[in-house]
C-alpha cells in the first residue's frame, strides 16, 4: 500500500504554507521549509496566469508533497459601485 498523498488540506496548513510564499516572495534565492514537514527544500512554482487569482505549486521531496494552492487576489472594485 502506498502512503496517502500529502496535501494542504487544513486552514492551518494553507496559512502556514501562505506565510511560506510571503517568505519565499521576499527572496527566492532563501531555501523554504515545508509547510507539512518542516523539511528544508520546498519548491515553490508561481503559476499564476489570471489577474484576480494567483496560483502557487507546492513540491517536498522529503514528505511527497506535490499540489497547487490558490489565493484569491483583492477584491475587484470599479467606478461603477454604489
Amino acid at each position: 500500500m502506498t502512503d496517502p498523498a500529502k496535501l494542504i488540506s487544513t486552514p492551518e496548513l494553507a496559512a502556514r504554507a501562505m506565510a511560506t510564499v510571503r517568505k519565499w516572495q521576499a527572496d527566492t534565492r532563501v531555501d523554504q521549509a515545508c509547510p507539512i514537514c518542516s523539511a528544508p527544500g520546498l519548491r515553490i512554482v508561481d503559476k499564476s496566469s489570471r489577474p484576480h487569482m494567483s496560483w502557487y505549486e507546492f513540491t517536498c521531496q522529503a514528505c511527497g508533497l506535490d499540489e497547487a494552492l490558490a489565493v484569491a487576489s483583492s477584491a475587484h472594485t470599479t467606478d461603477h459601485d454604489s
